[in-house]
């Protein structure tokens, strides 16, 4: 799940119906966040440091979900991340080896094919 997406998933209606549900008028919600782009990282783990956002981030993620257009393209700030591409490369391996396996695929190992797949899932 990337920025773009959380930012749509926290600015759907049904969510926000659920929250005003679940908590009395007048609560704050708070977001923990690191946005790559102003975040310091963990000097030991390597990883960004969250911060905490109030209830104002609200407005930036709808801000935010008009820009989805851009992601995964040069404008994309947050597909600029090590995470990100890392996960554009995993996809990228993850296709290919379908396509290695499917160009194996015949009559004969089609069965053991799905059954070996059915048995790491069910693991």
């Amino acid at each position: 799940m990337d920025e773009y997406e959380v930012a749509r998933l926290h600015t759907d209606p049904a969510f926000l119906a659920k929250l005003d549900g679940m908590f009395k008028h007048g609560y704050t919600v708070k977001y923990n966040l690191a946005p790559p782009t102003i975040s310091k990282r963990d000097p030991v783990t390597g990883h960004l440091i969250k911060q905490q956002f109030g209830p104002w981030m609200r407005s930036a993620f709808k801000w935010l979900t008009r820009f989805k257009g851009l992601r995964g393209g040069v404008l994309d700030v947050f597909g600029k991340t090590g995470e990100r591409r890392q996960e554009r490369r995993m996809i990228e391996d993850y296709i290919k080896e379908l396509d290695e396996v499917c160009a194996k695929l015949n009559p004969v190992n089609h069965l053991q094919a799905f059954s070996t797949r059915n048995r790491k899932h069910n693991r």
